[in-house]
């Protein structure tokens, strides 16, 4: 994908960024007037960056002409999403603040949450509370690589990669199995466990083709599962409350609160927009 834009000049000598918004993109490449060249994205060591933010910020050479182009390239494997933005230092450190602040409370939570269920399960010993565990760690890794916060950990970029697609097998996997084994899908709907049973298969197919580097051919199989997974749950979770298993109001309550929030975009992204 290519972008071509102006940027006024400066009004006062206050650095300028150009601010893209997306710690996913893998491989950016920006060309402003004159040659000079900046590269970014999940691709580059952290430790080449002149300016180590959770997302991508670029210096702007100062002395940028008014009628020159700037031309950017960006090479990625997943949606091409590019919120570009130009912004000054102070308003990259007020948005930067404001979202690791959000970033932060959310991230306490997940971890809260994970202790309670830890000493839940060493106190019980009841499996439910080890499946949700595994849900929860691999929610925390799964948005500290997405939202770019385990870009500061200097690794190859394949690792990275890796560790994106095991939380998100993580994700999936424990969902299912926690709904498997809570709902009691093997005695009550035996067609709905085969099915979830069928997309665990298919969320291992799709780890091990992320993992090995076919992101593409991954990111096919997980719009497929990421569509139906969620809805087969909502929907068989209404089917037994309706069939008089009043016991699955809670879960029904957690999910219709979860596809709430993912329909808002996520609270921390929404919660730290422009």
């Amino acid at each position: 994908c290519w972008i071509r834009f102006r940027i006024a000049p400066a009004r006062d000598t206050a650095d300028r960024f150009i601010e893209i918004d997306n710690a996913s993109l893998e491989r950016i490449d920006v060309w402003f007037p004159g040659g000079a060249h900046e590269r970014a994205g999940k691709h580059v060591d952290v430790r080449e960056n002149p300016v180590k933010t959770r997302i991508r910020n670029i210096p702007i050479p100062r002395d940028l002409g008014p009628d020159g182009l700037v031309y950017v390239r960006v090479r990625t494997d997943t949606i091409m999403y590019v919120p570009l933005a130009v912004v000054t230092t102070r308003e990259a450190l007020c948005r930067s603040f404001r979202t690791n602040l959000v970033f932060g409370v959310f991230f306490g939570i997940i971890l809260a949450i994970i202790f309670i269920n830890l000493f839940s399960y060493m106190v019980l010993r009841n499996k439910h509370f080890l499946v949700y565990l595994c849900y929860l760690v691999s929610l925390l890794v799964y948005h500290l690589v997405v939202h770019g916060y385990m870009y500061f950990v200097p690794m190859p970029p394949r690792l990275l990669e890796s560790l994106l697609w095991l939380s998100l097998a993580g994700l999936g996997v424990s969902m299912m199995v926690f709904a498997k084994r809570f709902l009691f899908l093997k005695e009550r709907l035996p067609a709905v466990n085969t099915v979830l049973d069928v997309n665990i298969g298919l969320f291992l197919v799709q780890t091990a083709l992320g993992v090995s580097g076919q992101a593409f051919l991954a990111n096919q199989i997980a719009y497929i599962t990421g569509f139906i997974v969620p809805i087969v749950i909502m929907a068989t979770t209404v089917k037994l409350y309706v069939s008089g298993y009043r016991e699955v109001r809670f879960y029904l309550i957690a999910w219709i609160a979860l596809t709430a929030w993912w329909l808002s975009g996520g609270a921390p992204v929404r919660l730290a927009g422009r």
